[in-house]
């Protein structure tokens, strides 16, 4: 089901009630205070207040959209979006391969140098135009990003949610995990990543890592009780740590894997 353009909160049949011009929808991320959507061709279009998620050519005029709008002259291509993720107030964005953002820019989770406050329109991080997929958490950002799909954090450092070793500040820019624990002590050939509000888990060459809080509850496995500061691998069957899973997802208290064959383990 998709939902419409209408405000009586019922789910609509596909393709009914939709904005004219918006195609399948092959990407959706909800916060807040505002939802995106990219459609297959990859248009992007957004719903909800514009204070964190305005278009740059309209913040202020639009600020509670309750119709689907399309978001254009914002990036390379209005035609050129290919993944968005929001947390709470702040929204990151790829267009072109570029990374863009706009929202609340708490701890720095931006990545460009600031934990300046709030941005109600599009900004673009940096020059380079290889990121590939792009989440956020609440204190946090992490992203993938160039020809060897290399992990990348942001934000603070509580809990060694950045991953590179430390527990404090925040990482105010975009900085490469640290490799020790990876497969060949290697950070590349990412396909996932998930974060939640004190913990993170990626996907490199079929091995899941985690790192940062796993609580008493041993959210990572492995028996983990403590702050894992540098990413560690986990997800072990039957003793085994397994090297074909695809997907997963976390949070302060469990976590959830799924493998090549789509079997749910937790």
């Amino acid at each position: 089901v998709n939902i419409g353009s209408d405000v009586d909160g019922i789910f609509n049949v596909v393709g009914e009630d939709l904005p004219a011009g918006m195609g399948a929808v092959s990407v959706v991320s909800a916060g807040r205070y505002v939802t995106w959507v990219i459609d297959s061709a990859g248009k992007l279009w957004r719903v909800g207040n514009s204070i964190y998620g305005g278009n740059s050519a309209n913040a202020g005029t639009d600020s509670n959209l309750r119709e689907w709008r399309q978001v254009t002259g914002v990036g390379d291509s209005d035609t050129g979006w290919t993944d968005v993720n929001v947390a709470n107030t702040t929204s990151l964005l790829i267009n072109s391969g570029k990374l863009y953002a706009i929202g609340a820019n708490q701890y720095g989770v931006f990545g460009n140098g600031t934990t300046t406050a709030n941005y109600n329109s599009f900004l673009q991080i940096g020059t380079d135009s290889d990121w590939t997929k792009v989440t956020l958490t609440s204190y946090n950002s992490f992203a993938i990003k160039g020809a060897s799909n290399v992990l990348y954090s942001a934000g603070r450092n509580t809990n060694g949610m950045c991953g590179n070793g430390t527990t404090s500040g925040n990482q105010t820019t975009w900085t490469a995990l640290t490799a020790t624990n990876m497969v060949s002590a290697t950070n590349n050939n990412f396909t996932f990543v998930v974060g939640s509000r004190n913990n993170a888990m990626a996907i490199q060459s079929g091995r899941a890592f985690f790192w940062g809080d796993p609580t008493s509850l041993e959210a990572f496995g492995q028996n983990l009780t403590t702050d894992q500061t540098i990413a560690v691998q986990s997800g072990s069957v039957s003793g085994t740590l397994q090297t074909d899973w695809v997907s997963g997802c976390i949070e302060d208290r469990c976590s959830h894997l799924i493998n090549s064959s789509g079997e749910l383990y937790h």
